[in-house]
């Protein structure tokens, strides 16, 4: 999973795998999940894409950064919760 920001400054994570036809319908039953759950602690389904051999998932991440737990462990280290 990386971390990116759009041209439009929107914050994103990104995941991408080598494609299959497994992995696609995979892809697509998260897809299809994903479109209709929301939820604070869960990042949104922005989009998927299939570029090359790979498949990438896009997600919004700049609402609930600052509150997911990936967060917090980063904090720890840092500071005291």
């Amino acid at each position: 999973m990386y971390k990116g920001k759009l041209q439009n400054g929107q914050d994103i994570a990104t995941v991408g795998m080598p494609y299959s036809d497994r992995l696609l319908e995979f892809c697509m039953n998260q897809v299809s999940i994903l479109v209709k759950i929301e939820h604070p602690n869960l990042a949104q389904l922005l989009g998927w894409c299939i570029e090359g051999t790979n498949v990438y998932l896009l997600y919004d991440i700049s609402q609930n950064y600052y509150t997911t737990l990936g967060h917090l462990l980063y904090l720890s280290g840092k500071t005291s919760i």
